[in-house]
Formats: C-alpha cells, sequence, structure tokens
C-alpha cells in the first residue's frame, strides 16, 4: 500500500511541478523551449530612400537586423 502511494504522490508532485514551469513561462511571455515572443518594431523615423542607398546600409544607419527591416518595409528580392 506504502509503495501506491508514494508512487501518487510522486505523479501528483512531478504534474504540480509542471503546471507551475507552464504558468511561468506563460507569465514570461515565452514558451517552454525559450523561443523569444516576436516583437512588432516600432518606427520613429521616416528615411527616404536615395539613389544609392543599400539595405545593409539603412540597416546600418538604423542600427536594425536584416528581419526588422524585412518587417518594416516592403523589401525586394535583391536586398
Amino acid at each position: 500500500m506504502a509503495r501506491s502511494s508514494n508512487k501518487t504522490t510522486l505523479l501528483f508532485n512531478l504534474a504540480l511541478m509542471l503546471s507551475f514551469l507552464l504558468i511561468a513561462s506563460v507569465v514570461q511571455s515565452r514558451s517552454v523551449l525559450g523561443r523569444a515572443a516576436a516583437s512588432t518594431p516600432e518606427c520613429v523615423s521616416v528615411h527616404g530612400v536615395v539613389t544609392g542607398d543599400t539595405c545593409s546600409a539603412v540597416e546600418k544607419q538604423f542600427d536594425l537586423t536584416a528581419n526588422d527591416f524585412k518587417a518594416i518595409v516592403e523589401v525586394r528580392p535583391n536586398c
């Protein structure tokens, strides 16, 4: 009888710990695997593209990653 009680207690504790981790993960807005939630870039200024501008130059000028840059503007395939 004691073994059955120990197994039940162990399973209950395991379920409780997994529930706690899931709740903590939701509160932190991250998945259990550690992937961060995607953020939406915020535009604080407008840049008019001129002849000679390259995607990488604009990314560097405004301290953007390539993914952030592509999320903000419609990028041509050759960028």
